[in-house]
């Protein structure tokens, strides 16, 4: 809904925009970057050639942290498609671009005047706008707000390629979640913790303010980039707080955040980072459920627990780290004689040490 409403205020700023006269509107010319079986794909936005009156891809320049793209000129694109797929063998000299860290800066010639449009950047220092691109995954260059006629694009990760084989597809969302208590274990409820600039925030951009509800818990769904948490404000007051965050597409990370307001400080005392499904979904006599975590995630016992719409608990499977191989823990959960669920959606959670740390939604079909 987000992504769609934002889409829809893009049409209209480009229904006011003068061919031509004013190119310095940023544009997602790279739609997206991804990496498959040791190289690396950029896909190139058609829409760019009538928005701007590019001729040819000539007029396009792509740099990269390792050295230019230059296109081949014998390389010919065919608008009829939504986009150019680019890949090294299209350059007249190779460039190798790594999913572990790197940057691309695209620009555009128009009438004999050069547009920086894009900086696209991703790696493990904090401060770069998306994390490194793991097995699967890819960026992509999406609206994030608007400002003064303006729209603010950003590099987002994605959970499988964008326009992979030319179909819309994403994942852009992780979800973030947690507890804030303060410094003897009460909770803090009715407070905002700052995790982004205010220009990105509704109405003017795709995020919400992080708030806090009863109990101290706080979720919301974020787009997959890095995340600056500088404070947390309850009542007027802010307790200072200093935490880059790489949020992951399809990823639950749940965080305690206790605020000290004896020193007018907060910090983060645990963190779990859990990618959890079930396949297949709808199922009707079994499923295999799969729980991913990171290396960080520490935790003494879980459980998952499949819950009925109205609340109760009509199974547990019970967990410990040790069952865990490689990080993942399957199991294989047969709706048969011990239980015979009737057909209906389920809510499968996920417990370690006895807090939600993830959910997903299970179907039953008969």
């Amino acid at each position: 809904m987000k992504l769609k409403f934002l889409f829809i205020v893009i049409a209209i700023l480009l229904a006011f925009q003068p061919a031509i006269s004013n190119p310095i509107m940023e544009e997602d010319i790279v739609t997206e970057i991804y990496f498959e079986d040791g190289n690396w794909y950029i896909l190139i936005n058609h829409n760019i050639f009538w928005l701007y009156g590019i001729e040819s891809l000539q007029d396009i320049s792509i740099s990269s942290t390792n050295g230019p793209l230059i296109i081949d000129p014998d390389f010919i694109p065919n608008t009829s498609n939504a986009f150019t797929v680019l890949t090294v063998e299209n350059l007249l000299q190779p460039v190798s671009i790594s999913p572990e860290a790197g940057a691309l800066f695209v620009a555009i010639t128009v009438n004999d005047q050069y547009w920086e449009l894009q900086e696209i950047m991703w790696g493990t220092q904090s401060s770069i706008a998306v994390g490194p691109v793991l097995p699967g995954q890819s960026i992509n260059y999406l609206p994030f707000s608007y400002d003064q006629m303006q729209v603010v694009w950003m590099p987002i990760k994605n959970a499988s390629p964008y326009f992979y084989n030319g179909y819309w597809n994403g994942t852009w969302e992780g979800v973030f979640q947690g507890y804030l208590t303060d410094h003897n274990g009460n909770p803090v409820e009715n407070a905002e913790i700052k995790y982004i600039n205010d220009l990105f925030l509704w109405p003017l951009g795709s995020l919400t303010p992080l708030t806090t509800t009863t109990g101290g818990f706080f979720q919301e769904s974020l787009y997959a980039k890095m995340y600056h948490f500088d404070k947390v404000i309850k009542d007027g007051e802010e307790y200072e707080i200093d935490y880059w965050l790489n949020m992951e597409p399809g990823v639950t990370i749940t965080m305690d955040l206790v605020v000290d307001m004896s020193v007018g400080m907060a910090e983060i005392t645990r963190m779990y980072k859990v990618k959890f499904k079930n396949s297949p979904n709808p199922l009707k006599d079994q499923t295999t459920i799969e729980l991913c975590i990171d290396e960080e995630t520490d935790f003494i016992e879980g459980m998952i627990n499949i819950n009925c719409l109205k609340g109760s608990v009509v199974a547990v499977i019970p967990f410990s780290r040790s069952d865990f191989h490689n990080n993942i823990f399957r199991q294989e959960w047969k709706n048969g004689l011990e239980y015979n669920l009737p057909e209906g959606q389920y809510l499968i959670s996920v417990v370690m040490d006895g807090k939600k740390v993830a959910d997903s939604k299970m179907i039953i079909a008969r």
